[in-house]
């Protein structure tokens, strides 16, 4: 024990005598609510599971349209078996990888840190997928070179695998923060 240990132990009486003021407790509890003042609710934050609703319907949208029009032989049956994977491939992983996109939104709701972490997480997203696209347009220009099929299939993978550990890490995170 420590000679300051020993002394307040000693003393114990002479420091639990005075009780502080009545007053000293509504300073501290104003200092409290002036460095973290009540969040009026945002109507940003209400509109967020509209905005994915809507965000989900574009997206779903879209790839049918990219699917009817990039592809109109798909409709006549007169595509190559690789062309029909493809397709099959990218209806696929980009239905999984939207529905990781809800649970993230999720996730990220009405938590700063879990928030920068979704943004940073996104920025590598967003790379995968312009390399996504721009393999696809090599594929078409390539004569359909299976290579490159591999390669749009991998990065598939790769994107639907850093979507999972996006989860997973922000999974983490809340659980830490509600464990304190």
């Amino acid at each position: 024990m420590s000679v300051i240990e020993q002394r307040i132990s000693k003393n114990k009486k002479v420091f639990d005598v005075h009780e502080p003021e009545s007053a000293h407790f509504s300073r501290f509890e104003d200092k409290l609510r002036d460095l973290h003042p009540e969040e009026e609710p945002s109507k940003v934050r209400t509109m967020f599971p509209m905005m994915r609703k809507v965000a989900a319907i574009a997206l779903i949208l879209i790839i049918v349209s990219l699917v009817v029009f990039e592809y109109p032989g798909l409709l006549k049956g007169e595509l190559s078996a690789e062309d029909v994977e493809l397709q099959e491939l990218t209806v696929f992983y980009a239905s999984n990888n939207l529905q990781k996109m809800n649970e993230i939104n999720e996730l990220a709701e009405e938590d700063f840190d879990v928030e920068q972490l979704k943004d940073k997480a996104m920025r590598s997203i967003e790379k995968l997928q312009n390399n996504n696209e721009k393999l696809q347009e090599e594929y078409v220009s390539s004569n359909k070179d299976k290579r490159v099929f591999s390669a749009i299939v991998n990065n598939y993978r790769l994107l639907s695998t850093a979507l999972d550990q996006v989860i997973t890490n922000m999974r983490t995170v809340k659980n830490k923060k509600s464990s304190y």
